[in-house]
C-alpha cells in the first residue's frame, strides 16, 4: 500500500495567503480524483489563528475570533463529509486535531477551541463512524515542551511548530497511535509488512492507499 501526500496551507481560499490556491477545498478533491482511496487523513494547521490580529482588544473581539475558528473547523468537517459522500471507495476520514500552540495565550486558547469544535460537530452530526477526530495528545509543559518545540533561546523555536529534538518523533508516534485506533488490524504484529505497506492479517487483499 502506498501513502500519498498533498499539502494545503489554508482550509478555504484566502487571497491574502502566500499560496491561496493551495487550500484544502481545492487540493483534496483533486487528489481524490487521482486514484481510489480507502482512507484519508487531514492534518489541520493554525494559519487562520496566526492571521488574527491579537493586538485588538480581547473583550471586543474574542467572539468574532471564535466565529472565524468555528467556520474554519466547520469547513474542514464539511469537506470530510462531502468526500465520503462523493467518492464511494472512501471508507473513513481522520481529522487530526491541531497541535497545541504555546506562542501566545490567546492563540493557544483559540487552537484548543478549534479542536473542541471538531468534537462538537462530530457529536451534533450523529457521531458518524466513518469520521474520526484524531486526538494527538501533544499537550505538554516544562522540559517536555522544550524537547518537543525547542528551547526558547533557540533560533528555530517558535512554540508553534515541533522543532525540538523529539518533536518529529513524538508527532509520528501520535499519528501512528491514531491510525491504530482507526484501523484495528494495524495493532496486530502482521499489520505492517516489511515493505511498510499496511495490510489486514484477516484479509489477504492489500488495502488501497489513503491520502
Amino acid at each position: 500500500m502506498t501513502i500519498t501526500y498533498a499539502k494545503a496551507y489554508t482550509t478555504k481560499y484566502d487571497e491574502s495567503a502566500w499560496y491561496p490556491e493551495q487550500n484544502l477545498e481545492n487540493v483534496v478533491p483533486k487528489k481524490l480524483q487521482d486514484d481510489q482511496f480507502d482512507w484519508m487523513g487531514i492534518e489541520t494547521g493554525t494559519n487562520v489563528i496566526s492571521n488574527i490580529d491579537i493586538e485588538l482588544k480581547y473583550e471586543d473581539h474574542i467572539d468574532s475570533w471564535k466565529e472565524q475558528i468555528y467556520r474554519d473547523s466547520e469547513a474542514t468537517f464539511n469537506l470530510a463529509q462531502s468526500a465520503l459522500s462523493k467518492y464511494t471507495s472512501l471508507q473513513k476520514v481522520i481529522i487530526f486535531e491541531r497541535i497545541p500552540r504555546y506562542d501566545n495565550e490567546v492563540r493557544s486558547y483559540l487552537t484548543k477551541y478549534g479542536n473542541f469544535v471538531y468534537k462538537k460537530l462530530w457529536e451534533e452530526r450523529g457521531s458518524p463512524n466513518n469520521i474520526l477526530i484524531g486526538d494527538l495528545n501533544l499537550e505538554c509543559f516544562g522540559k517536555l515542551k522544550d524537547a518537543r518545540y525547542g528551547y526558547s533561546n533557540s533560533q528555530v523555536a517558535d512554540n508553534i511548530h515541533l522543532r525540538g529534538k523529539v518533536g518529529e518523533a513524538h508527532f509520528t508516534t501520535a499519528v501512528i497511535r491514531v491510525f491504530k485506533t482507526a484501523f484495528p488490524f494495524l495493532q496486530t504484529q502482521n499489520g505492517i509488512d516489511v515493505n511498510g505497506r499496511m495490510r489486514d492479517s484477516n484479509n489477504p487483499k492489500e488495502q488501497r492507499p489513503p491520502v
